[in-house]
């Protein structure tokens, strides 16, 4: 009978691919102005999935050899591409070369969470207007 119930990674895979479909998580898109509402929204979506330790980083890789490596890379990614797909496509792009969720979400709160954010964003739109 044990034989029956061995461990089966690519059938968690599946199923994590699922809990990932491309469906908008929020109403609050990433931009200069409104980091408040967008971490409280994707932080409430992301803890009612139980991935929120990927951005808190309770949750790191364990090592290539480890059996849950890949789960833990898929999960990560997904976590990602919540975080990337919650973006305007402009402030998206700032953040797509990034390797955890927890550098996204990090990166995100230093550029977005402060007083000087929105005349960073009117700053950056100039210098992309003069281009």
């Amino acid at each position: 009978m044990g034989q029956y119930r061995r461990y089966r990674p690519d059938l968690k895979i599946l199923l994590l691919l699922k809990l990932a479909a491309a469906k908008p998580i929020t109403g609050h898109k990433l931009n200069s102005q409104n980091y408040i509402e967008w971490s409280q929204s994707i932080l409430m979506f992301i803890c009612r999935k139980g991935k929120d330790d990927y951005l808190i980083g309770l949750t790191t890789a364990p090592s290539t050899t480890d059996l849950n490596y890949k789960i833990s890379k898929v999960e990560n990614s997904m976590v990602m591409s919540w975080l990337i797909n919650s973006m305007t496509n402009e402030t998206g792009v700032d953040f797509m070369y990034y390797e955890t969720a927890k550098e996204i979400w990090d990166a995100a709160k230093q550029s977005y969470n402060n007083e000087n954010a929105s005349q960073l964003f009117e700053v950056k739109g100039m210098i992309h207007d003069l281009q």
